[in-house]
């Protein structure tokens, strides 16, 4: 049963209140030239936002925090994956050789022998009750649907669009307590996806991650650098 009518509009006003300026947004993700894909993007951005405003609105605590820690963590970690995966393979970046090499893999490829001449050497081919199979090293394509996060986030970084971020003054870490001076802009996106990756239960138990609202908080916080490293590093490579 749906709350009453009043009370649907408190809450729709109480979240739009904080929702950022539709231009902004337009202005945030304009680099994305596949007009489909942006605006799915931006849906999900305004969408993580006004989710986390209703947990925020509702006051929630201790376990119902988790709730809103998996939502903001999952709708964060797919739009960076997302905007990555575009700007390496999609647009800008597919002819660097370093985004190529993602592309490929070593692996072993087996000899194709005549079987007669396979027959005379069967002997020398076995060891230790064991058939050996003569193979050669080669590279293969890779499936790009195999190539993790981290390794793209890696090579975005080598490439230099997830350079690390110089603080103009030292701040207390809000997790570790410990003084830090720049942030690891990188590791912190790998560290959001795989806490993205372990939202199934089971995951979560082997792995025993605390969720906690610091990591939500966190995925929220990176966003803004993130695009902004993006458009430096486009700019001055002269891509738009």
């Amino acid at each position: 049963m749906p709350f009453r009518k009043e009370i649907q509009e408190y809450i729709q006003d109480y979240c739009m209140k904080h929702l950022p300026d539709e231009n902004w947004i337009n202005n945030e993700f304009e680099f994305i030239k596949d007009e489909t894909l942006r605006k799915r993007i931006e849906i999900e951005y305004k969408n993580a936002r006004y989710l986390y405003k209703i947990f925020e609105g509702l006051n929630v605590q201790g376990e119902r925090l988790l709730a809103e820690v998996r939502l903001q963590i999952l709708m964060y970690a797919s739009i960076y994956e997302t905007v990555i995966h575009y700007v390496l393979f999609d647009e800008y970046y597919k002819d660097n050789q370093d985004v190529k090499d993602l592309l490929m893999q070593k692996t072993l490829k087996p000899y194709c022998i005549p079987q007669k001449s396979l027959t005379k050497i069967s002997n020398a081919l076995r060891h230790d009750q064991k058939d050996i199979i003569p193979c050669f090293r080669t590279t293969v394509k890779k499936d790009i649907t195999k190539i993790r996060f981290e390794e793209k986030c890696l090579v975005a970084k080598k490439i230099g669009i997830l350079d690390d971020i110089k603080l103009d003054m030292e701040k207390i870490d809000e997790q570790t307590g410990i003084k830090i001076n720049e942030i690891n802009l990188c590791e912190d996106l790998i560290k959001i996806y795989e806490l993205r990756n372990a939202i199934h239960i089971h995951a979560e138990l082997k792995k025993d991650i605390d969720y906690h609202l610091y990591m939500s908080k966190l995925a929220y916080k990176r966003m803004k650098p993130f695009i902004e490293q993006i458009k430096r590093k486009l700019k001055q490579d002269n891509m738009i």
